[in-house]
């Protein structure tokens, strides 16, 4: 078992699951060990040590997010952590109709007048991650703003 932390945004994981799989998915075993791992959360470099070298103290803190390893896979890989992958018509709508958009990550095709757009900001901090699908744009991340005051008040559930 590993446990994954981030000296930036102090976002602490501990990956739960089948011993062989977490090796391969994301630990000792995986191209991210032992120092390829990007934070999921806001990329900033994080550290991974094994569950019985990691200090108790980090462990005991309220904050330690528990994922299985294809969830950590998935989020190192860019789809972004379990409660960002709540994209919802509903979800995208509301927030959209919330607040205003206030830059667009993208680039121009060359030779055309049309563009590729990866991500919206929106003017709370907000930004949603587009892909492309077989019947259109994919929002797949809505990832919210971190207050790095909750993290430190305790008031954050990760």
């Amino acid at each position: 078992m590993i446990v994954l932390t981030c000296g930036v945004c102090l976002l602490v994981v501990r990956v739960m699951g089948d011993t062989q799989q977490v090796s391969f998915l994301v630990g000792e075993h995986s191209p991210f060990w032992p120092d390829k791992y990007k934070c999921p959360r806001c990329g900033g470099v994080a550290l991974a040590t094994t569950l019985d070298r990691a200090p108790p103290e980090l462990l005991a803190s309220p904050g330690v997010l528990f994922l299985e390893a294809e969830e950590l896979f998935a989020a190192l890989n860019g789809l972004g952590l379990p409660e960002e992958r709540k994209a919802s018509k509903d979800v995208v709508e509301g927030l959209l109709k919330e607040h205003r958009v206030v830059r667009v990550g993208g680039e121009n095709f060359p030779t055309t007048t049309r563009c590729r757009v990866d991500w919206l900001d929106l003017d709370d901090g907000t930004r949603l991650f587009f892909a492309a699908g077989g019947r259109g744009a994919v929002v797949y991340r809505v990832r919210r703003p971190h207050s790095y005051v909750e993290k430190t008040d305790g008031k954050s559930d990760t």
